[in-house]
């Protein structure tokens, strides 16, 4: 009996935390990692393909909103292009091209990249000369400031994405040259 009691009482000294300030170690529970590589921000440049000619995505986030411009390199010549606004909500995008035509692009966030979605609106071939299309693409961040976000290029050499305030998109310009 009287080894089964102290036996207990080294089990329930054992069992209790150090006290802060004597010398030893406190022991916490880790404290939950965030999770690493996830995009805070969505501004930056996002890259696929060819180094030559990669497809493309800009965002400029601003206060309120965010402004892209897309160029996704299809066959040959081929490429989609067009800009906008897109708006996030949790891990999923939607990307509005600001044009003639209607085109809304759903994509979805996995980890730093964006994944463009397996089929686009009938609308969305309006931005793109046959036979490429907006889909299936997955674009990597490769720099994550306005700074990489204004190097991306349209498909005819000039800036993707704009650095005025309030003015990221360029839809017009964009529209014109959509299929060369």
């Amino acid at each position: 009996m009287r080894k089964a009691l102290i036996l207990l009482t080294l089990l329930a000294g054992c069992s209790r935390e150090p006290e802060p300030g004597n010398g030893q170690a406190v022991h916490r529970e880790p404290r939950p990692q965030r999770t690493v590589g996830q995009l805070r921000s969505l501004t930056g440049l996002y890259e696929s393909g060819d180094r030559r000619s990669p497809s493309q995505l800009c965002i400029i986030q601003r206060r309120r909103s965010a402004d892209f411009g897309l160029v996704i390199r299809g066959p040959g010549t081929a490429s989609c292009a067009g800009s906008g606004t897109v708006r996030r909500i949790g891990r999923r995008l939607r990307f509005t091209m600001a044009g003639e035509s209607r085109c809304t692009l759903n994509a979805t966030i996995d980890h730093l990249s964006i994944v463009m979605p397996a089929s686009a609106p009938r609308g969305c071939a309006y931005y793109c000369g046959s036979p490429a299309r907006p889909t299936n693409v997955r674009l990597t961040r490769n720099g994550g400031t306005k700074d990489a976000a204004l190097r991306a290029k349209d498909p005819v050499g000039e800036p993707l994405c704009s650095g005025e305030s309030g003015s990221g998109h360029k839809s017009t310009s964009l529209q014109h040259r959509r299929r060369h």
